[in-house]
């Protein structure tokens, strides 16, 4: 898989609408993550989700960006991405066991 080559075309890509341009975002996030360079995912993971700023995308894009920040030991972070859903996205499905995920950063934590 040529995450590398995604990347390049999908930064290549001019939209500009609130589905598509966070989703980009989103596959370029996905695609480091892929790649193991954490820190670039979680950072456009984080864009697309304040681009999307709604309750289709936005979470999903913070869930995956507190799921790797848990990964990285930044629980402070994860909590933080986590809390997100909760507070401004909590129609969304992904905030329907959040609590579980906000809980468990936090006991990692200690």
């Amino acid at each position: 898989k040529d995450y590398e080559k995604a990347i390049e075309y999908l930064n290549n890509f001019n939209g500009n609408d609130q589905m598509v341009a966070p989703s980009i975002l989103g596959a370029i996030g996905n695609s480091y993550a892929e790649l193991d360079q954490l820190d670039k995912a979680v950072s456009f993971l984080l864009k697309a989700a304040d681009k999307a700023d709604n309750n289709t995308l936005s979470p999903i894009f913070l869930k995956q960006a507190g799921l790797i920040l848990v990964k990285q030991t930044k629980y402070d972070d994860a909590i933080n991405a986590y809390t997100k859903i909760k507070d401004n996205y909590f129609q969304s499905y992904q905030a329907m066991d959040i609590d579980k995920y906000i809980e468990q950063a936090k006991m990692m934590k200690k």
